[in-house]
């Protein structure tokens, strides 16, 4: 009774804001800009601070080498497994190989994984998004703007790249961990001063993303059947490369129910959030932007299977 207490107190509040967001356009408390700028308050304010000290905690020993090439071969695998499926299937997205691939950890990951875990084990995602959050914006980005016929040249996607604060947040707890700088930070006085400041800026993330999501959820009919045949397709995809990879991680590395955790955290999200912007036409566009908003019920859903089993995993 207790653990399923626990559960509810963990899921309602997720569907209570994701109400709330739907509601809030439907009364018009909130329109296309209201909702962009939350997002923008995310991306650059307080989902930067989640992240630093993810990355400021994570553990930089073998063991993060050793998630970062598994991950990253994930992400490269289930990339290819679109193109390949793309060929094979009449009438597939030219979007498909990036609606499989992929996973949007900043936006959606940091937020849940923070009310599933607590900011105590934030390191472990840590860890696993390294090697996905590389995949992202070198790989993904690159084909995605090929596909749309974007072009980049290297030097302005390095500044953009250095210019996004999550990556800034992102590189400086990385560079802090690798260097063990962190681990004299964390053990001092400014440790803690770091851990408040961190918790009190980064705490309203999930409420404002979820906001925005509740928001940007519409369903319409006619799309209904080709955007269900893109869900299945990624949950395929994923569970067979997901439950690979998973094997060959603890395999490995011996194992660790918050590290799997997070690896299972990661592989439940849905495609990064950025797709919308670089679909070629509006037809296109409002398929992808559905396509997010089913795959982000979809990932509530298998959310609450996690909170579900997480006391098994964890012993709490």
């Amino acid at each position: 009774m207790n653990a399923l207490i626990d559960v509810l107190g963990s899921l309602f509040p997720i569907l209570v804001t994701l109400g709330l967001g739907v509601l809030a356009r439907k009364t018009g408390l909130l329109n296309e800009i209201g909702a962009e700028t939350l997002k923008k308050v995310v991306s650059r304010i307080t989902l930067p601070f989640v992240i630093f000290q993810a990355f400021l905690t994570a553990d930089y020993g073998v063991d993060m080498v050793v998630v970062f090439l598994v991950v990253l071969a994930l992400c490269l695998a289930t990339f290819m497994a679109g193109y390949l499926l793309r060929r094979r299937i009449p009438g597939a997205s030219p979007l498909l190989p990036f609606t499989v691939s992929g996973y949007e950890m900043g936006m959606l990951g940091y937020p849940l994984f923070m009310i599933l875990a607590g900011p105590g084990h934030m390191g472990s995602l840590a860890q696993v998004d390294l090697g996905q959050v590389l995949f992202v914006f070198t790989i993904y980005l690159f084909m995605l703007r090929r596909q749309t016929g974007e072009q980049k040249g290297l030097k302005d996607s390095l500044l953009e790249i250095i210019k996004n604060p999550v990556m800034a947040a992102l590189l400086l707890g990385l560079v802090l961990g690798v260097t063990g700088l962190a681990g004299g930070i964390v053990a001092s006085p400014a440790g803690d001063l770091i851990s408040r400041i961190t918790g009190f800026v980064g705490a309203p993330t999930a409420a404002l993303i979820l906001l925005a999501i509740g928001f940007d959820f519409r369903l319409d009919k006619q799309l209904m059947r080709q955007v269900a045949q893109s869900i299945l397709i990624r949950l395929g995809v994923t569970a067979a490369a997901g439950g690979l990879a998973i094997l060959v991680l603890f395999l490995i590395l011996p194992c660790d129910a918050w590290l799997l955790l997070a690896v299972l955290m990661m592989l439940i999200l849905p495609a990064p959030f950025v797709l919308p912007v670089y679909s070629e036409n509006a037809q296109e566009k409002e398929f992808v932007s559905m396509y997010l908003s089913a795959s982000t019920m979809i990932t509530i859903l298998l959310f609450a299977v996690l909170l579900v089993i997480k006391p098994l995993m964890v012993g709490g």
